[in-house]
């Protein structure tokens, strides 16, 4: 019984860590294609970005 619940929350945990994950690193790919297509298409940067992928 305890064993059931053990692993459902650890199923649970698993699955919030691999959302958590694949949703910052589509923000980080994100901005960092935005701060590509800025600098080389706009000749502008922002300053976040490289913020946000390096930290």
């Amino acid at each position: 019984m305890i064993n059931k619940i053990e692993e459902r929350i650890r199923k649970g945990i698993l699955y919030l860590e691999w959302t958590l994950a694949s949703v910052f690193l589509s923000i980080m790919m994100l901005s960092v294609f935005l701060q590509v297509l800025a600098r080389y298409v706009f000749h502008w940067s922002l300053p976040w970005p490289e913020e946000l992928a390096r930290y």
